[in-house]
């Protein structure tokens, strides 16, 4: 315990920053404390911290990761950054980038090309596509996404590049994009290949990113979807979503979760990504190379231990976080200082963010060098952006609290800001017999110390 709490104080002297866990929330004050304030909280943090995290789950998943889907905060993390066979989650980037260029065109056509469905090994998961035949983008996606079609995944890759190769790359360059560096995509499907390779983390990202598109939460949260006949299949498909997680008549049924992208081939084994949201909260969990049942079994692990780790945290006191500024008037061809202004927030600023967050956040201030008369009480002077990590949270405006008027002479003479006897206009006057005097002084210690020296 000592030892724990002088580590603590430590990294808390060296951030000059005071965290404190208040069950489960977290205040963070941007002031300097006395030593003893500091051991006391940092006693009660240790103390509360305890009872506010819960226990890491055990899971079979070789490699997992949970993320915060707005901040991109890691509430847990196994082996994130091993890479894997993504197997068919590697369709949400498919999707994604599809969704990205359709510009909400969801009624063009996809046409599927012969190389689009018999370049495909025999078996692998497909909608049954006859070259020729035409779906709208909408059915098109629900096929990728629900019965995670192979041959659909093709014919994307065809319609939104040069070639399924070119779309590929743009997957990768897209995935780069989002931070997911250690992520190279060679396919649309995500059959085996050997530079086909992605990690927890990096799909987490993907996803994070993929869920910000309306139209993507309605594809991985449908259980089921018809695609009507087309000119070439006189009968309607039917897709089952094969996500257990969804389904509430399996025993792996969760009610948070939103939706999947399931994946499975012999080399890359079970894949799982998931969005799940409860009470303001929102996490991406992903799974990969599992055995069986394990993915959601394991899924629904992560889900709730992440869920207990979220609290209230306050990112800005207005009666704490408190700034001035210099109030500065034009005199003389100068600036004269007439007073300081007192700058404040509306409100404080209070997330509902993993408790984890606080080590991600920092503050961005941008005020002027002074401000100038005349000011009214209200008018926004400055302001403070609050970030996580690289993402904005909250643009906090600060405002003055009082008026300032633009002073006239008289007043500046009255608050002894400038020489009482002395008016601007008669100063200007005065400069000449100044030099003048300098001058002749210098002209007469000549004088006198040449005679002194008979010269």
């Amino acid at each position: 315990m000592v030892l724990l709490t002088g580590i603590l104080l430590i990294a808390i002297a060296k951030s000059y920053r005071l965290v404190l866990y208040k069950g489960k929330d977290i205040h963070i004050m941007h002031k300097f404390f006395t030593f003893a304030q500091i051991a006391l909280a940092s006693f009660f943090c240790i103390l509360l911290s305890q009872s506010a995290f819960a226990q890491e789950p055990e899971i079979a998943a070789p490699s997992a990761v949970v993320i915060d889907a707005d901040t991109g905060t890691v509430i847990y993390e196994k082996n994130k950054d091993e890479r894997n066979f993504p197997a068919s989650i590697t369709k949400v980037m498919t999707a994604l980038l599809s969704i990205e260029q359709s510009e909400n065109d969801y009624d063009q056509r996809i046409s599927f090309s012969h190389d689009s469905i018999f370049s495909l090994e025999s078996g692998s998961s497909n909608i049954a596509m006859n070259e020729g035949e035409t779906l709208t983008l909408h059915d098109a996606l629900f096929g990728l996404m629900l019965a995670s079609a192979n041959e659909v995944a093709n014919a994307l890759a065809e319609h939104f590049a040069d070639n399924k190769a070119d779309f590929a790359q743009k997957m990768t360059k897209r995935a780069q994009e989002l931070g997911a560096t250690n992520t190279n995509f060679t396919n649309a499907h995500g059959l085996p290949e050997d530079t086909h390779y992605t990690t927890a983390y990096d799909m987490s990202l993907i996803m994070r990113e993929a869920v910000k598109q309306p139209f993507f939460l309605e594809l991985i949260s449908s259980k089921q979807y018809e695609i009507p006949p087309t000119e070439k299949q006189v009968l309607a498909r039917v897709l089952n979503n094969s996500n257990k997680l969804i389904q509430p008549h399996t025993e792996f049924y969760n009610e948070n979760v939103i939706g999947s992208k399931t994946g499975y081939t012999d080399e890359a084994r079970h894949t799982l990504v998931t969005y799940a949201e409860k009470d303001g909260k929102k996490v991406i969990v992903v799974t990969m190379h599992e055995e069986k049942s394990n993915p959601y079994i394991d899924t629904s692990k992560l889900i709730d231990y992440a869920f207990t780790q979220y609290g209230n945290v306050v990112l800005f006191d207005r009666d704490i976080n408190k700034k001035t500024l210099a109030v500065m008037q034009e005199f003389n061809d100068g600036l004269i200082n007439i007073g300081k202004a007192e700058l404040r927030a509306d409100d404080s600023v209070i997330k509902f963010l993993p408790l984890n967050a606080v080590n991600d956040i920092r503050y961005e201030s941008k005020l002027p060098h002074y401000a100038v008369p005349p000011i009214v009480s209200g008018t926004t002077l400055g302001q403070i952006n609050i970030y996580c990590k690289n993402d904005l949270l909250e643009t906090v405006s600060l405002k003055s609290t009082a008026d300032f008027e633009k002073l006239t002479i008289t007043q500046m003479k009255d608050q002894d800001l400038v020489a009482p006897n002395v008016s601007s206009d008669k100063l200007k006057y005065l400069i000449p017999f100044f030099a003048l005097g300098v001058v002749a002084t210098l002209v007469c210690s000549v004088y006198l110390v040449r005679r002194a020296r008979g010269v």
